[in-house]
């Protein structure tokens, strides 16, 4: 496999070529994988090369709003509203500084680095991101990637999560169509946009 044409693949086919050069590296090595540790092993090099490494898996899983990585040896995640650890690591702060430095945040127009050691950004699929390395980070690099779910979050919703009680269901600031024929609050984007 020629790896100076991996920039020039879509994804698609880039990981068919990645899958293919993984298997024959590892049996031209006879490296003893069962199958499971083969596909472990080949998922984890394809997140490395062309997603966000060890955390790439939750921002697959739907039910995932937000990942905090505070710092390269603890990882949490908000699922359905909760906030939970997760066995995800990174090697070292080096390994996380790799994967979310400069070539991902350089596709918003924005850079982190020691002299400018945070950054907002946002990913290809709309995430937001937020990045603070040292010296403001004291502890090593932190990462915040709030991810926006498929389907509009209802009163239900909130309701069933446990982020509402049921006397504020009938409120107007929980009740999008209420509160969005409010004159008030239905004037104040009009007033903006003549600012601009």
């Amino acid at each position: 496999m020629d790896l100076t044409n991996l920039a020039r693949l879509d994804i698609e086919r880039m990981n068919v070529e990645l899958r293919n050069a993984i298997a024959h590296l590892v049996d031209e090595q006879d490296v003893p994988l069962s199958q499971r540790d083969r596909q472990q092993l080949t998922d984890e090099i394809i997140n490395e090369v062309h997603g966000l490494g060890p955390i790439e898996p939750l921002m697959r899983d739907p039910e995932i709003s937000d990942i905090l990585v505070n710092t390269s040896r603890q990882v949490y995640v908000e699922r359905l509203g909760k906030l939970e650890p997760t066995s995800v690591i990174f090697r070292d702060d080096a390994h996380l500084l790799a994967d979310h430095r400069p070539h991902r945040v350089a596709r918003s127009g924005r850079r982190v680095d020691e002299s400018s050691p945070m950054v907002d950004a946002r990913l290809p699929d709309g995430s937001r991101v937020n990045a603070v390395i040292p010296p403001l980070a004291l502890d090593g690099p932190i990462l915040s990637i709030r991810r926006f779910g498929l389907q509009r979050v209802t009163i239900d919703d909130l309701l069933r999560y446990g982020s509402v009680d049921a006397g504020h269901r009938e409120h107007d600031a929980y009740d999008g169509t209420r509160a969005s024929q409010h004159p008030r609050l239905r004037a104040a984007p009009a007033r903006a946009r003549r600012r601009s």
